[in-house]
C-alpha cells in the first residue's frame, strides 16, 4: 500500500516531516509500521487510490494525445485569437509548421480579406454561445499563397483557466471544386435536354413520368405538368387520357 506520513517529532523541535513509501498490510487487518527511535506523532494517509488515479489520468491523456496526433482531421485550440495547439494535420492543411502557426498574431490574418468580417462575427458568436457547437466554411491562404476552402467545427472549452475554442478543420477545396463541376455539368445537361427537338422524359423505378422537356408541349400540345406522375406508356401509346 502506498502511504504518506506526516510526523511531528520532539527531537526536531516539533518540525513536521513528510515521508512517503510502500507499507505492507498485516494479513489484511491494517498497516504495519516500524517503531520510531524518537517520540513522534505520526499521521498516516493511504495514498494508493490517489496514485492509481494519477496513473489512470496520465494513461488516458497519453491515449488522447496519440489519437489527436494521428487524426485524419485537423485539431486545434485557439485562445485569444491565437493558436495554442495544432495537430500535424492542421500543419499539413495550412502548409506551416507548428511553431510558425503558434507565432501568428491572429488566426484571422490567415483568412482571405473577403471572408474575414464573416469569420470574425462567427468567432464572436461562438464565444457568446459556449453551449453550442458551430460549423462554418471559409477560405484561407496557405503558406506559399494558395487559397483553399476549409470547414471548421468548434466548441468553447476551459483551457488552462481561460476560455478557448477547440475545433476540427478539414480541407474541402477539392470537394467544392467537384461539386461546382457537377453543378455545371448538370446545367449543361438540362440545357441540352430542354433545347432538344425530340421528346425526352425521365421516369422513376415504377415507370411513372418525373420530367418532360419543352419539345413534348410543342409536339403534343399538352402541358407537361398534366403528365407528371403518369405511366410512361401513356406517351408511347399517345393516349392523352391515360390514368395513373
Amino acid at each position: 500500500v502506498l502511504v504518506e506520513c506526516l510526523m511531528s517529532t520532539e527531537a526536531e523541535g516539533g518540525t513536521l516531516v513528510r515521508l512517503s513509501g510502500v507499507v505492507s498490510r498485516s494479513n489484511g487487518r491494517g498497516l504495519r509500521v516500524e517503531p520510531l527511535q524518537v517520540q513522534s506523532t505520526v499521521v498516516v494517509r493511504d495514498m494508493t487510490s490517489e496514485a492509481e488515479s494519477t496513473r489512470s489520468l496520465a494513461a488516458a491523456e497519453a491515449k488522447f494525445r496519440t489519437l489527436v496526433e494521428h487524426a485524419l482531421v485537423g485539431v486545434f485550440i485557439i485562445q485569444k485569437n491565437r493558436y495554442v495547439y495544432c495537430n500535424p494535420e492542421v500543419t499539413r492543411i495550412l502548409g506551416y509548421d507548428e511553431q510558425a502557426l503558434l507565432a501568428i498574431p491572429s488566426v484571422i490574418d490567415m483568412v482571405i480579406e473577403e471572408d474575414r468580417a464573416g469569420v470574425a462575427a462567427l468567432m464572436n458568436e461562438r464565444m457568446a454561445r459556449p453551449e453550442e457547437t458551430l460549423k462554418y466554411r471559409f477560405r484561407v491562404r496557405r503558406a506559399g499563397g494558395a487559397v483553399i476552402e476549409v470547414e471548421v467545427h468548434g466548441a468553447v472549452i476551459d483551457y488552462e483557466g481561460a476560455p478557448a475554442v477547440i475545433g476540427t478543420a478539414i480541407d474541402i477545396t477539392e470537394q467544392q471544386r467537384a461539386a461546382n463541376e457537377l453543378r455545371q455539368s448538370e446545367s449543361r445537361y438540362r440545357t441540352l435536354i430542354q433545347e432538344a427537338r425530340d421528346i425526352i422524359f425521365t421516369c422513376d423505378l415504377e415507370g411513372r413520368i418525373t420530367s418532360l422537356n419543352r419539345a413534348f408541349e410543342e409536339i403534343t400540345g399538352f402541358r407537361r405538368e398534366e403528365w407528371i406522375g403518369r405511366p410512361y406508356q401513356s406517351i408511347l401509346e399517345g393516349n392523352s387520357n391515360a390514368k395513373e
